[in-house]
């Protein structure tokens, strides 16, 4: 019997795909003052999107909140219980940079601030499915941080997914999840048997046939997971030059391309189609709709956003 996943105390973040298409902000904040820290929490816990309600919010937009390491020991949480936590999440991605393979151009060093130092503890993600819905949700997190001067917002990207949904090398966006045991529903054409819930979900058996666990009592972690933030750059540009000087006409380019990503523009696996693009197949073979998170794209190397390693913990 498969896992039952407790939802309506699992954030919406982890589980449910974004709508698409969506309009999104991610709001990072630094604490100094752990009252007021606890104050904002309090206040936000009211509106914050669980699993449970994601697929029809009664206004159309969603408000997930995220903390760092140093976020939660900012909250009080004592060192003995955060030593329990992943050394990767303990240590952020900036001083893991060798393991990652972010060197060179890569280096933390040039990296948007506040990333490069992990100097952000507590994150709000907010989207809809319109802009004036994602505004009316920025408005609740403005409203939770007044009065609050020792909670000071660092840094803030808009995000979202262009009206092509393609990402910014032309491919089909938002089509590969794994389905994950206990969600709910079934999974769609190709997204293979259920994971186990463990592997993304804390306090549940994982694929090793144990629980997923972190330190201190299960009241700080059970329904909570880990996420990475990663902000990156695609360099369109070289992406071009580099398939128009290894092929010889635009056929070749595609196909190069293809074989570069594993599918074709359109979604088409090369499993399925290894010689030619065939977008008919997308609807049989691609699994469900969950865009990475992109900026609208302004220059010839568009930026896209994601994340450095933070805990969504559940809703209690």
């Amino acid at each position: 019997m498969g896992a039952e996943l407790e939802l309506a105390d699992i954030q919406g973040t982890v589980l449910r795909n974004r709508p698409m298409p969506y309009y999104g902000s991610y709001l990072v904040f630094r604490i100094d003052d752990a009252d007021c820290a606890r104050r904002a929490l309090t206040r936000l816990l009211p509106h914050i999107t669980s699993a449970a309600d994601w697929e029809a919010p009664a206004d159309a937009a969603w408000i997930n909140v995220v903390y760092t390491a140093e976020g939660l020991r900012r909250l009080g949480v004592n060192a003995e219980i955060l030593a329990g936590f992943p050394r990767a999440f303990q240590q952020g991605m900036a001083a893991r940079k060798t393991f990652l393979g972010d060197v060179g151009d890569s280096d933390p060093a040039n990296w948007d601030w506040p990333h490069g130092g992990n100097g952000f503890h507590m994150g709000l993600f907010l989207m809809g499915q319109t802009e004036a819905a994602r505004d009316a949700k920025l408005a609740i997190g403005h409203e939770a941080m007044r009065g609050l001067p020792t909670l000071r917002l660092i840094s803030r990207l808009d995000v979202g997914i262009p009206p092509t949904f393609r990402e910014h090398f032309g491919f089909a966006d938002g089509i590969s999840r794994p389905f994950i045991e206990g969600e709910g529903g079934a999974p769609l054409p190709g997204q293979g048997q259920p994971a186990k819930a463990g592997e993304f979900v804390l306090g549940y058996e994982n694929e090793l046939g144990t629980i997923a666990s972190a330190g201190g009592p299960p009241e700080l972690w059970r329904n909570g997971t880990f996420i990475a933030i990663r902000k990156i750059r695609q360099n369109v540009a070289a992406f071009r030059r580099f398939l128009r000087d290894n092929a010889d006409s635009s056929t070749g380019q595609e196909f190069l391309a293809a074989k570069m990503m594993g599918r074709w523009r359109s979604g088409c696996p090369l499993a399925l189609s290894p010689d030619t693009d065939d977008p008919s197949s997308r609807a049989t073979s691609c699994a469900a709709t969950t865009s990475t998170i992109k900026t609208i794209p302004t220059e010839e190397e568009h930026q896209s956003a994601v994340t450095s390693a933070a805990s969504i913990r559940g809703l209690r």
